[in-house]
């Protein structure tokens, strides 16, 4: 009878250990609901300080179009891209590489000219795809 009753004795103070454990899920939604009111408030402030300041919304879509390009490039004002080039076709049209390479990946910070050598590397196999048909 003793150790029935210390039995369900543990058994209750697991539950009242589980009940305020960090893990519980009343508790971690107490404490989510909590930071949600947090949030509302912050939120509730910038829209006050907005009609304080004067601020005004615009709710029009932000719309960005992309820059138009092809793959034209005059030649004479680009510098220095020739080995960059004839690495790049090396690469692509080498016979002796065990793994075909269909794909390359140019990268660098913006302004490096990634675009530019990725139109003169299309241009020169365009060229070679031309001469190629029309020596055939």
């Amino acid at each position: 009878a003793r150790g029935k009753e210390l039995i369900k004795r543990g058994e209750i103070f697991e539950k009242i250990r589980l009940l305020f454990s960090r893990f519980n899920p009343l508790t971690t939604a107490h404490r989510m609901s909590q930071g949600v009111k947090e949030i509302r408030k912050k939120l509730d402030n910038i829209a006050n300080d907005h009609k304080k300041f004067g601020f005004k919304f615009k709710s029009e879509p932000i719309l960005r179009r992309r820059e138009a390009s092809c793959s034209y490039v005059y030649v004479p004002n680009i510098i220095g891209r020739e080995d960059d080039v004839d690495k790049i076709m090396h690469k692509l049209l080498d016979p002796d590489v065990k793994q075909d390479v269909s794909c390359l990946t140019i990268v660098g910070i913006g302004g490096l000219g990634k675009t530019t050598l990725a139109q003169l590397v299309y241009n020169d196999r365009s060229e070679e795809r031309r001469v190629g048909e029309e020596g055939s």
